[in-house]
Order: structure tokens, then C-alpha cells, then sequence
């Protein structure tokens, strides 16, 4: 079984070429720090269950993590939001087509993710994932670990025919800027909602 994102870039340069393989390991390893939080829960005293967690099944999902990175420069080259979001829904309804057997089972297809020069700059930026039991409440609160950065989420059923002012919130653009620290969050999403 495989699971993941369908990561789009659309930034290319000589600077980006050469951090590319940087912003893509710090991007998988602050998912896979966050796939580790739970080992470091703490149960409230009351609770009678106090046994560590069982690693096992973390490291499992992490070992099938799989993301479709579409890095293809004469394809993607300074594409903006909207012909990304084209690209994925083309990806997609070619996808549904294929057989279940060709790994593409377990890919989140309701939004991708861009990696632009912006978001290139975030991930770079972005200092390195910590521990989550190395990390005190009180630290986060404080912003003491530093921002994570982000990546743009696009989502696929955006409708841009459609007038704003028919839209339950027109201010919503089809996308958003997401966190590293929640994208294990997003992969349960099965819609986009703001709220």
C-alpha cells in the first residue's frame, strides 16, 4: 500500500535546482514528525492506561509514504494556482481510469500541494523539525521553535467559473497556505473547508 501527496513545482532555477533535494526532505521530515506525535501524547493522570505507545504502526505508515512529486520544467515552469489546479484535475480523471494496481491507490487527490518560489523560500527558511518531546507547551506558545513554513494547498474542486458572490465564502480563493506542522492533518481532510 502507498499513501500521499501530489506535489506540483513550478519553480525552476539554478538556486532552486540546488535546493530542491533540501526543501524535500525537510517537507517529508516534518510529516513524518508529525505522524510521530502521538508516541510523545502524555494521558491525563486520571486515565488507568499509561503503557508507551507501540512505534511499530508510525513507522509503517512513514515506510509507505510515497508523494508524486510532478517537477517536469518544460510542464510546469511558472505555472500560477489555476493551471496547476487544471494539470491535477486532468492527473486525476486520467488516474480514475487506470487500474488500482498502478500505485496510485492511497495518493490524496482531493487537493495537491504547490511548491513555488514563495513556498521554495519557506521550506528552506523553515527551521528543522524538533522532536515533539523535545519541545515544551510552553516554548510553542511563546513561538520560541519558530515559524515552520508553509506549502500552498490547492483544492481540486474549486470551481473558478463560478462568481464569487454565489460562493458560501467568497473571500476563499480555491487555496490556502498551509503549516508543515499540519500536514499529516490535511492528508484526513476529505474536503476543503473553511469555516
Amino acid at each position: 500500500w502507498r499513501w500521499g501527496f501530489v506535489v506540483y513545482r513550478t519553480v525552476y532555477t539554478p538556486e532552486s535546482d540546488a535546493i530542491w533535494p533540501a526543501a524535500i526532505a525537510k517537507l517529508e521530515a516534518y510529516l513524518f514528525r508529525e505522524i510521530d506525535r502521538d508516541l510523545f501524547w502524555q494521558p491525563p493522570s486520571s486515565w488507568i492506561w499509561k503503557e508507551p505507545i507501540n512505534p511499530t504502526a508510525n513507522a509503517a505508515v512513514q515506510s509507505h509514504m510515497r508523494n508524486l512529486y510532478l517537477s517536469d520544467q518544460e510542464q510546469y515552469d511558472a505555472l500560477g494556482i489555476d493551471a496547476v489546479r487544471e494539470r491535477f484535475i486532468e492527473l486525476t480523471q486520467s488516474w480514475d481510469r487506470k487500474d488500482d494496481h498502478d500505485g496510485s491507490t492511497g495518493l490524496k487527490w482531493e487537493f495537491c500541494l504547490l511548491i513555488d518560489e514563495d513556498v521554495l523560500r519557506s521550506l528552506i527558511d523553515a527551521p528543522e523539525p524538533v522532536a515533539q518531546n523535545s519541545v515544551s507547551d510552553k516554548e510553542v506558545a511563546e513561538n520560541k521553535v519558530g515559524n515552520p513554513g508553509y506549502i500552498k494547498v490547492i483544492d481540486r474542486s474549486f470551481d473558478t467559473t463560478e462568481e464569487p458572490a454565489s460562493r458560501d465564502r467568497n473571500d476563499y480563493p480555491g487555496w490556502m497556505k498551509a503549516s508543515l506542522d499540519c500536514l499529516w492533518m490535511l492528508y484526513d481532510i476529505t474536503e476543503m473547508e473553511l469555516e
